[in-house]
């Protein structure tokens, strides 16, 4: 059991985080736990089973202190008052983005802020198409703004990302030219830059433009704002983008191209896996050592160590002690959705391949190694994929199959070509001329397979007690040892479930969402019809529609709605947003009175989006979610209020 003991404190120190966060525990607490465990697991150091138990006890504790150290952190870092000039001193950094607006175009990036200590950083919004290079440093007066934070379950979790990214708030230049360079990039910030310039330049002479940034893309990651906006969402529906942004995959391409050249040449183990560090500490430099690469290259390593040096070693125990690592240099980790998926999908591989292998043996190993690790990858994160987008890949074995194989070799032959502009420039423009006609044929093989019927499975995200027979079942299936645990577990988590339903009767559900100005309610009746109000106050303004009503919606298990009434200046856009992310029976816009809404003994105000009688608004609590069954309400907010209406 001891080999597993690596993994068992990642999750303990995982679920500590969070449970810390969601409880606010204090620090004394935590670290009087850590010690009591940590000298149980001194005492327990021959028994196999306590010792493990007493050391993941032991970084539950271990994570109240983390957190809570982090959270001392950012509060200390500086804040700047809302819609107040500062003058600044700012390092740029990560580019977000170049978009179009009625102004002109505008980059935004994140930039650390140099003239304050402790060092925080803000989104940083500039006039032009990327004027500053990554790492230039500028100062100037920027108009400060809040973060803005919309409290509805099924978004992106920016409330901890802020806190992973040590970000403090939103900059915006004034006008053009207000902000002046003070210093130019370092040596190595200009040498990356300068890579990634002449590399794009290279394959822009041969692919042209958009090939070439879906290229780069697809070899370190970046340039989406570049990228067709039919190209992401195909990728996204067959389930391959994580093919666009550099992942494990990657790495191991890279690690797998250098050992077999290696031993061609007959190099000596060591020097092998001296040569592969190198490379892949210049591929994840190239990458901008985002988490998935580095999470991906210390495994690699350890890997090619391990058979450079002969030696066993248990692959999720070195998945459990990275994660760790990473876990305890930056706690917020725990809910950044990219290391949880490249973790899930590699302990996945590592947990679930072997015994798929053995139930597909009568099949071709061409296709049966693409099935065995598209299902084993993707099996502990169908959880994690629900809650974040709702929807399931229908198709994304076919296009690992057959899409994901070709961009395989793209890839490979890429880096090569990346390599060959400085060694021998017509070798890497041959290598361009092979790529261009297999990226073709990729990319309108991933159209067609978006394209095809039920591409995308819409699916809601899974109740805790659908996560718990899910997950019981893989169980069952897959460990012998506690199958009739799992099997019996997952009954009474049926039947439970089962009895809670029918014991409710006809139910029906109330969701009020926080959209800022804007305000939105929708009713799911007894027989599930689901129907929207929306109010649209300005014509003008941001429509929080697509990015943040759509995803809540569809979070719930709503895919299209019976009725639609829409209010407001700016009803005609708001009907617009809504066409295209539901299907919809019928529409009713522009309404000038006040709605009033009655149902189930509830009176509900559409434009305002509060209820007679209910003391919460989404402003301060965030999205209210309500439910009707006894003849009663009992509502919830996202900050975790109850409330009941008889």
């Amino acid at each position: 059991m001891r080999q597993y003991i690596g993994f068992m404190a990642a999750l303990s120190l995982s679920g500590g985080i969070i449970i810390a966060d969601k409880c606010s525990l204090p620090c004394w607490l935590g670290l009087s736990w850590f010690v009591i465990f940590l000298i149980l697991a001194w005492i327990w150091r021959r028994k196999n089973v306590w010792f493990c138990l007493a050391v993941s006890l032991a970084f539950l504790g271990l994570a109240v202190v983390r957190l809570d150290i982090s959270e001392t952190r950012y509060n200390s870092l500086p804040r700047y008052e809302n819609n107040r000039d500062a003058a600044l001193t700012l390092k740029i950094g990560e580019k977000k983005g170049t978009y179009e607006t009625d102004k002109g175009e505008v980059t935004k990036y994140i930039a650390s802020i140099q003239s304050e200590r402790p060092e925080g950083k803000i989104y940083l919004t500039v006039k032009g198409a990327d004027p500053y290079p990554q790492g230039t440093t500028v100062q100037g007066d920027v108009r400060m703004k809040d973060l803005t934070l919309f409290k509805n379950d099924g978004l992106y979790d920016f409330y901890h990302y802020y806190r992973q990214q040590a970000v403090v708030g939103r900059g915006e230049e004034k006008k053009k030219g207000n902000l002046t360079v003070c210093a130019e990039a370092g040596v190595y910030d200009r040498t990356i830059n300068l890579i990634h310039a002449s590399i794009t330049s290279f394959f822009k002479e041969i692919l042209g433009g958009d090939r070439a940034y879906i290229l780069t893309s697809l070899l370190f990651g970046g340039n989406y704002d570049r990228l067709p906006p039919a190209v992401l969402q195909s990728f996204a529906a067959t389930g391959l983008i994580h093919i666009l942004s550099v992942s494990g995959a990657h790495i191991t391409l890279v690690l797998a191209v250098v050992t077999s050249v290696g031993k061609l040449f007959s190099v000596r183990n060591k020097t092998l896996y001296l040569l592969a560090g190198i490379f892949v500490f210049f591929y994840s430099a190239l990458s901008s050592f985002t988490v998935p690469v580095l999470r991906s290259a210390c495994m690699g390593l350890i890997g090619t160590y391990a058979l450079a040096a002969e030696r066993e070693y248990t692959p999720l125990h070195v998945l459990g002690l990275v994660m760790t690592g990473f876990v305890l240099y930056n706690p917020y980790l725990a809910y950044d959705l990219s290391f949880r998926l490249s973790c899930g999908a590699t302990a996945g591989i590592i947990l679930f391949s072997r015994r798929l292998n053995e139930i597909f043996s009568f099949i071709t190993p061409f296709i049966r190694l693409p099935l065995t690790l598209s299902i084993s990858a993707q099996l502990l994160l169908v959880p994690f994929l629900t809650d974040a987008f709702a929807v399931l890949p229908t198709y994304t074995f076919f296009a690992n199959l057959l899409v994901g194989t070709i961009l395989d070799a793209v890839i490979v032959m890429g880096l090569a070509a990346a390599l060959f502009i400085y060694i021998s420039p017509p070798v890497g423009k041959v290598l361009l001329m092979i790529i261009g006609p297999l990226l073709d044929v990729s990319l309108k093989g991933n159209f067609f397979l978006a394209s095809l019927p039920y591409s995308r499975f819409p699916a809601g995200a899974m109740t805790a007690q659908a996560v718990c027979v899910y997950l019981l079942l893989i169980g069952a299936v897959f460990f012998k040892d506690v199958r009739k645990f799992c099997l019996f577990g997952s009954l009474a988590v049926c039947v439970f479930a089962a009895a809670r339903f029918l014991a409710a009767g006809d139910r029906a559900e109330l969701y009020i969402f926080d959209l800022h100005d804007d305000a939105a309610i929708c009713i799911v009746d007894t027989a599930g019809e689901a129907r929207l109000w929306y109010n649209k106050k300005q014509p003008h303004a941001y429509s929080p529609i697509a990015s943040v009503l759509v995803p809540a919606l569809r979070h719930e298990g709503i895919f299209s709605l019976s009725e639609v009434r829409v209010y407001g200046a700016g009803a005609e856009r708001a009907v617009g947003d809504l066409t295209e992310n539901f299907r919809i029976n019928e529409i009713v816009s522009g309404a000038a009175t006040d709605p009033d809404i009655s149902f189930a003994g509830l009176r509900i105000h559409a434009r305002t989006g509060t209820i007679d009688g209910l003391p919460l608004n989404t402003k301060k609590h965030g999205q209210i979610k309500g439910r009707y069954c006894r003849e009663h309400w009992r509502f919830k907010t996202y900050n975790g209020e109850s409330y009941e209406i008889r």
